[in-house]
């Protein structure tokens, strides 16, 4: 994205205003009944590898999964899960290209799989339109397809009071406040959306924006500017606004340009984290007396810029750690922060490739990868990665069916005693720890009982049971926590 970096504080403009009383509790009243919400703002313009659509042009940082491919549902469901256990109520896409287009409308059906596994998993969809080279007939075209195509296919699309959701990414010298307006009006007659614009409007005198969110600002030589400036009169300048419904923040990591195609060499430092959290401690200072309701995270994979705070080979889970205990704040309420919960999301991503690439079959692993996406929204990652083990390493059955079809081990995983049910015939059971050791055997024969009980009290990790009759046999993995 060939960002508008143009930083305009006004701060003479206001140093002599004093912050209207009314105004302000005028903005908490119009918010009260709102939820604190925060939402990625997603970039889905990449594609397949290294040389793919966009990671061609340069990279900071090095995603942890690798660089795939933004039209996969594995991608999509890899980072869904993982922004919805730290907190994330939503994606808003970002759209300036065909390409981006078309990876708005297979993000839907990914959605979906995940609504389909658990239809209590509460997750949106909204759309950010890049206005690069936009015209007023030309947005007017978007907001058709994304009336049609977008809300009308499904049900998880952002709205507020009923009314749809759109973000604004706004170039200087393009589209006005006003045309925006018009131009959803035109589109949405019956319930008009709700407008959010990056960077404060002073030229529009209409209510034609519901709120505003900030953009990534700063840069220096150093690296050390980070936007506090800017923050800091952002937020004192919404409380004046009388037109403003409720505040929405920004939160960035950092920023770095200087190995993308058209970069400028502007960095911001991301000073191990530090830089993060100081943009999400202006947001706990001002979130009450500014009203803030909405936070946008700037970004969730903007790798060509560096604000990413997607997973990387470079930080590991910092960034998604940090985001899980800074949206805890913000909510009242408590996210895991758990790097077995978050490296079972990458497996998540991992098995569900073998399955879209067909190395997998779907009709016979597709079941066990729904079992992983249920236990992981229910934050259990040790069963996540116990049922993922199915797809990444299947039993293999060295018998005949009738030998398997009567196999049963149960609770797997387990936290004690595992019973095992075996064919009612004349077969020897054996247990391996991890290292291939029998550390347990049983014969069955077949005459008297055909349930082993194993006790595995003292025991954590993944062991192997083998039941084996005459040269034929077949193992079971089972998971001890």
């Amino acid at each position: 994205m060939k960002l508008r970096r143009t930083t305009i504080y006004f701060l003479s403009l206001i140093a002599g205003l004093s912050v209207s009383a009314q105004s302000v509790l005028s903005n908490q009243s119009a918010a009260a009944d709102m939820e604190e919400q925060v939402f990625i703002h997603y970039l889905a313009w990449y594609g397949e590898g290294s040389d793919g659509n966009h990671w061609a042009d340069g990279t900071a940082q090095e995603p942890i999964v690798g660089f795939y491919n933004s039209q996969s549902w594995s991608t999509h469901l890899y980072h869904i899960l993982l922004s919805s256990a730290v907190g994330v109520d939503g994606l808003v896409v970002n759209v300036r290209t065909d390409y981006d287009e078309v990876s708005l409308k297979k993000v839907l059906p990914s959605l979906q799989r995940i609504v389909d596994i658990d239809a209590d998993f509460d997750y949106k969809l909204a759309v950010s339109y890049d206005d690069q080279d936009m015209t007023l007939e030309s947005v007017k075209s978007e907001l058709e397809v994304l009336k049609s195509d977008i809300i009308g296919g499904t049900s998880q699309y952002l709205h507020l009071n009923e009314e749809p959701v759109i973000f604004i990414w706004n170039y200087d010298g393009f589209l006005t406040s006003e045309e925006y307006r018009e131009a959803v009006t035109a589109t949405f007659p019956d319930n008009s959306p709700v407008l959010l614009r990056n960077e404060i409007d002073f030229n529009t005198t209409e209510d034609a924006i519901d709120s505003y969110y900030p953009w990534v600002q700063g840069f220096d030589e150093k690296g050390e500017n980070w936007g506090e400036g800017y923050l800091d009169w952002y937020y004192r300048t919404l409380q004046i606004r009388e037109d403003i419904e409720f505040a929405t923040a920004g939160a960035w990591p950092g920023f770095d340009d200087r190995s993308a195609s058209w970069g400028q060499n502007r960095w911001i430092d991301r000073k191990e984290g530090e830089t993060f959290q100081q943009t999400w401690d202006l947001i706990h200072k001002y979130q009450t007396e500014s009203a803030i309701k909405w936070v946008i995270l700037e970004t969730w994979n903007d790798w060509n810029e560096g604000t990413e705070i997607e997973p990387s080979k470079e930080h590991g889970f910092t960034y998604v750690t940090k985001t899980a205990e800074n949206i805890g704040t913000f909510k009242g309420e408590s996210y895991p922060v758990n790097d077995t919960l978050f490296s079972a999301s990458t497996k998540i991503y991992l098995a569900a490739q073998m399955i879209e690439s067909g190395e997998r079959d779907s009709a016979e692993f597709y079941p066990y990868f729904e079992d992983a996406v249920a236990s992981f929204i229910e934050k259990d990652p040790l069963s996540t990665i116990a049922t993922l083990e199915e797809i990444f390493n299947p039993t293999v059955a060295l018998t005949t069916q009738a030998l398997s079809a009567d196999i049963n081990v149960y609770p797997n995983p387990s936290s004690g005693v595992v019973n095992i049910l075996v064919p009612q015939k004349e077969v020897n059971v054996s247990i391996h720890d991890a290292s291939g050791k029998i550390i347990y055997t049983q014969s069955v024969d077949g005459e008297v009982d055909n349930a082993i009980q194993w006790d595995a009290k003292s025991r954590k990790g993944f062991f192997f049971i083998e039941i084996s009759e005459g040269e034929e046999s077949i193992v079971k993995r089972v998971l001890i926590k």
